[in-house]
């Protein structure tokens, strides 16, 4: 919430159709846009207030709740229907995990036909 009221006043003066300033993220994407490692960022936000007298009222607090289960639910779909591309490393864990977990149903199989040896070896 931006507690300063100039500081207010002169973002709707030079750009009087905004309607919502970010701030809590700021932190968190400087610290990974300046890691070492540059670390991906991706932020979503659940918007259910105004910066105003009414922010902490009753009905507000209703539509947090709201707001905040529309917004995993987006990201939930979003990170499901796969459209970030994985990194090496990242595709590289996730054929480990094929890896492991085919191998796990190749023993599988053998101990369900009681080839409890095979199961120990393969």
């Amino acid at each position: 919430m931006i507690a300063a009221r100039e500081y207010l006043e002169r973002f709707r003066r030079d750009w009087p159709e905004l309607i919502g300033v970010e701030m809590e993220a700021a932190g968190v994407a400087s610290a990974c846009f300046q890691a070492s490692s540059q670390t991906g960022f991706l932020m979503v936000k659940a918007v259910s207030d105004f910066v105003d007298a009414n922010k902490n009222a009753a009905a507000t607090g209703r539509w947090r709740g709201y707001a905040s289960a529309v917004a995993a639910s987006f990201l939930r779909t979003l990170l499901v229907s796969g459209p970030l591309p994985l990194s090496e490393s990242a595709r590289e864990a996730q054929r480990k995990r094929q890896d492991a977990g085919n191998l796990i149903e190749k023993r599988w199989k053998h101990v369900q036909a009681g080839e409890f040896e095979q199961a120990a070896t393969c």
